[in-house]
């Protein structure tokens, strides 16, 4: 589907796919979303939750991500051993959470999904790629979360402010 019009349009779009919603118990189909929530542990800060899930389950660049934080490569590369670290002292077991976890999650993943689609706008050479990566994880979000109020402003945030071809 080729999507290049209005931010209306992207409204009415994302609206579209939400409407389609599972409920909040039933499991999240999307792979890539379920690595999403995993790698967004609790146990971890909230920037090596982001930068860790950025480098490792989205492909980003320590340079790309470092920028999104506006912090050197080097710091960077220091919050996604540190994150490496804790998981690995604390021997966090990688599994997609329960449903109950998702909430405690849902900030984070948010957050994630939001610095791909931003990623896309920035970047020279995948940008276009990037952004509509973003836009299926976000769509898979906010047919799960949907009446959550932060799900209902990152919506409202990617409908108002940018346009997309998809």
């Amino acid at each position: 589907m080729r999507f290049d019009s209005t931010q209306k349009d992207l409204a009415l779009y994302l609206e579209a796919r939400i409407n389609e919603a599972p409920h909040e118990d039933e499991e999240i189909e999307d792979d890539r979303l379920r690595l999403i929530f995993t790698c967004c542990h609790p146990a971890l800060p909230p920037e090596g939750r982001v930068a860790l899930t950025l480098r490792e389950i989205c492909g980003l660049t320590t340079e790309e991500i470092a920028r999104a934080f506006l912090v050197s490569p080097a710091t960077l590369a220091q919050r996604i051993v540190r994150a490496k670290a804790i998981i690995r002292d604390k021997a966090i077991p990688y599994q997609v959470p329960v449903s109950e976890e998702l909430s405690a999650r849902l900030g984070t993943v948010l957050l994630v999904v939001y610095l791909i689609f931003n990623e896309g706008y920035s970047a020279e050479t995948t940008g276009t790629e990037l952004s509509r990566e973003a836009i299926p994880l976000l769509v898979a979000v906010l047919r799960r979360f949907q009446h959550r109020p932060r799900a209902k402003v990152t919506t409202s945030y990617f409908a108002n402010h940018w346009t997309l071809p998809i």
